[in-house]
């Protein structure tokens, strides 16, 4: 059973501009705090401090790469996914046409049904993401059954 995290739920330009916020908060809630020390101050720190920060936004930007570089590739890989499963529908669509005619029509008609199942814009909200793709896997594999059962009964 797929799982959404909530990142696959939030878009990728409203992550982006939560974490560049974030960044911007953080720094300025420490100059201020820093600022607010200042009685301690002393010059030697100064270069320790600077460095400390390069350092921590250094990795900031290394751990922003990768987070995103994931993120990518897992989009990627969706999509790809997405356009093997529309190919194998169309070639399935086009080998249909090779049955009797009352099966043929039945053949089509199921994989109609499939691709406007999968083809459904969800509304992934709140605890009922479980059970709408509990739902949608459950109809896909009865058109799938109903399929299966088809072709077997046209190679008799």
């Amino acid at each position: 059973m797929l799982i959404a995290h909530f990142f696959d739920l939030v878009p990728l330009w409203l992550l982006f501009i939560g974490t560049i916020l974030a960044m911007i908060l953080f720094i300025e809630f420490g100059f201020r705090l820093g600022r607010n020390a200042q009685a301690n101050f002393k010059k030697a720190q100064t270069s320790q401090v600077r460095g400390i920060m390069g350092a921590g936004l250094g990795l900031l930007a290394f751990m922003l790469a990768f987070t995103f570089s994931t993120a990518q590739s897992h989009f990627e890989a969706r999509v790809q996914n997405l356009a093997e499963e529309a190919r194998i529908a169309r070639i399935a669509f086009m080998q249909a046409d090779l049955l009797e005619e009352p099966r043929r029509s039945q053949v089509k008609q199921l994989l109609r049904d499939y691709v406007h199942l999968h083809s459904r814009d969800f509304k992934l909200e709140g605890s009922g993401i479980d059970q709408q793709l509990a739902e949608l896997l459950q109809k896909s594999e009865h058109i799938q059954n109903r399929l299966w059962s088809l072709a077997v009964k046209s190679n008799l």
